[in-house]
């Protein structure tokens, strides 16, 4: 397995396994801020950080999807990703949404990757 490959699968292991659904310390502060992913999607120039990030909420919104019919997603948001989006794709999205809602950075990185990833693939009702 190649570097990049095994960094991005650490990245996905770690934002699943960190509970992603609530970035929220003891003290109620953000360990990783919409500001934050904002400097990862722009900064790295292979995108790792910001598409490790952007797919280990994604999984985890799977899951959650998967595991329980009225799951509470991530955040609250859910999902449908009808087509098989590639990681590059789902990253792309909350870029874009990133770059639209510089309001919202300030607010916690999973909930706006879940948010815009829900905006651009919503459930039926």
């Amino acid at each position: 397995m190649n570097n990049r490959r095994r960094l991005l699968s650490l990245l996905v292991a770690v934002f699943s396994v960190a509970g992603v659904s609530r970035a929220v310390g003891a003290e109620g502060l953000l360990l990783f801020t919409g500001n934050r992913l904002w400097e990862f999607c722009g900064d790295d120039p292979q995108g790792l950080l910001c598409s490790g990030y952007v797919a280990g909420v994604a999984d985890a919104m799977l899951q959650n999807d998967l595991m329980a019919k009225n799951s509470e997603g991530v955040g609250g948001w859910h999902a449908c990703f009808r087509t098989h989006p590639t990681v590059g794709q789902l990253a792309n999205v909350v870029k874009q949404w990133l770059q639209s809602h510089p309001e919202k950075r300030d607010n916690g990185a999973a909930g706006l990757v879940a948010e815009a990833l829900q905006q651009a693939f919503p459930c039926s009702p």
